[in-house]
């Protein structure tokens, strides 16, 4: 098995390689300001790349401690359980039912906790449209200010009766 932190090392050596080699520190530090810009943006693309490969690697560092514990979550249980029926503490058949009827209440809290965030969901939902509908649309106000504003007048313009010239 190799070092992790070894791995890591030879990874961002090469990924530093790689970009010297592709001259973008020299671009980053030109006169020009077309490769300038270019060189600072692979110089950034290049630092974000390595950001991202370092926290992948945390987080399969992470999974692997969550799945060890797991696993020695798994084989307590296990050895807790083979001991209570040695121990006739209780049966196979007596663990399998309270198990049943642990799993059987879990699943009726997630129903329940599924239903309640529905409703609440609806009722926002509800609440949204009635103060839609509450709402005057600003363009109906307008229009109806502009009604209310010509209605007085009695004047129509002579060009507004003649049609296709």
């Amino acid at each position: 098995m190799s070092d992790p932190g070894r791995a890591a090392a030879r990874r961002a050596r090469l990924l530093e390689e790689i970009g010297t080699a592709s001259g973008t520190d020299n671009w980053a530090s030109s006169s020009n300001p077309i490769k300038k810009r270019i060189g600072r943006l692979e110089v950034a693309w290049r630092e974000v790349i390595q950001w991202l490969l370092e926290d992948i690697r945390k987080m399969f560092a992470n999974f692997e401690t969550v799945s060890d514990a797991y696993d020695i979550l798994d084989v307590n249980i296990a050895a807790v359980k083979s001991l209570c029926i040695e121990k006739g503490v209780f049966t196979e058949a007596e663990f399998a039912a309270r198990q049943k009827a642990i799993f059987g209440a879990i699943d009726a809290e997630r129903a329940r906790r599924q239903a309640a965030l529905a409703r609440a969901q609806e009722e926002q939902q509800a609440a949204k449209a009635k103060a839609a509908e509450d709402a005057p649309d600003p363009e109906l106000v307008e229009m109806r200010k502009r009604a209310a504003a010509t209605k007085d007048e009695d004047h129509i313009p002579a060009s507004a009766t003649i049609f296709g010239g």
